[in-house]
């Protein structure tokens, strides 16, 4: 049985759950932010580091990963597109067990902590100060490109390998 599905849905349900925690303490999301921000990059960069050893990666092609990973830091909004192309790192890492448990919980933590990210920017919103359940649908449709590539590249490479 192919268990990538259920590992993306798993790391997909991490926003969620760290919504909920972020709905329960709204104060402390300010003052947390920076260290938000800074275990999102410690996170970016243990993935980062874990497709470089688990697949060995020759400097080639280890140079040319790094260039497309800086190309989309220079956006603004890069967690986005890293998050969106984080379920290529979880479908690559199928191929040793360590590495899909290392990744999926590294993409799983990110996804915990992306959400007091969210959270935090939503509450400055007027639209969504009285309702929290606008505030999760716009969390959830601000994301679902995660679930979408990833099942689309399992579905791609499961019924054409």
């Amino acid at each position: 049985m192919d268990i990538y599905p259920i590992i993306l849905l798993i790391c997909f349900i991490g926003i969620f759950i760290g919504a909920i925690v972020s709905f329960f303490v709204p104060e402390e999301l300010k003052p947390l932010k920076k260290y938000f921000i800074l275990t999102q990059k410690i996170i970016i960069a243990l993935i980062l580091i874990a497709i470089v050893y688990f697949t060995q990666l020759n400097f080639i092609y280890t140079i040319i990963l790094f260039i497309i990973i800086g190309f989309l830091l220079s956006f603004e909004n890069y967690t986005k597109y890293l998050y969106f192309a984080s379920p290529i790192a979880l479908y690559i890492s199928q191929s040793n067990q360590q590495f899909m448990l290392i990744e999926s919980f590294l993409i799983f933590f990110w996804s915990f902590i992306i959400a007091p990210i969210h959270v935090e920017k939503y509450e400055k919103n007027e639209k969504f100060k009285k309702s929290k359940i606008k505030m999760k649908k716009e969390l959830f449709y601000n994301n679902i490109w995660f679930l979408i590539i990833g099942l689309l590249i399992w579905l791609v490479f499961y019924f054409t390998v």
